[in-house]
C-alpha cells in the first residue's frame, strides 16, 4: 500500500507540478532548459538525490519485513536488467 501511495504521489509530482515540468523539459532538451535560466545540473542532482533517498526509504521499510542478507538482490537482478533494457526510458506511460 505504501508503494502504491508513493507511486501515485510521484506521478502527480511529475505530471502536475512546475517542478515536474522542469524535470521533463530537462530530460527532453537540457540545453534549451538551461537557456531558459534553469540550473538543470542542480535539478538533475536533486532528482538523483531524491531517487537515492527513495531507495534508502525502501530499504528501511523492507528491512523489518524481509530478512536482510548480502546476496538478497541477486535473484531479481537479471530480470530487472531485462525489464530496464526492453522497457527503456519513458515507456511507463502509453503515449
Amino acid at each position: 500500500m505504501f508503494g502504491l501511495t508513493v507511486a501515485v504521489a510521484l506521478f502527480f509530482l511529475i505530471e502536475r507540478t512546475r517542478l515536474g515540468a522542469v524535470i521533463r523539459a530537462g530530460v527532453f532538451d537540457a540545453e534549451m532548459t538551461g537557456g531558459l535560466g534553469i540550473n538543470i545540473h542542480r535539478v538533475f542532482t536533486a532528482v538523483f538525490a531524491f531517487g537515492a533517498a527513495l531507495g534508502g526509504l525502501s530499504g528501511v521499510i523492507a528491512g523489518p519485513i524481509q530478512s536482510a542478507y548480502p546476496s538478497m538482490g541477486v535473484t531479481i537482478l537479471i530480470p530487472a536488467l531485462i525489464v530496464v533494457v526492453v522497457g527503456g526510458l519513458g515507456s511507463l506511460k502509453a503515449r
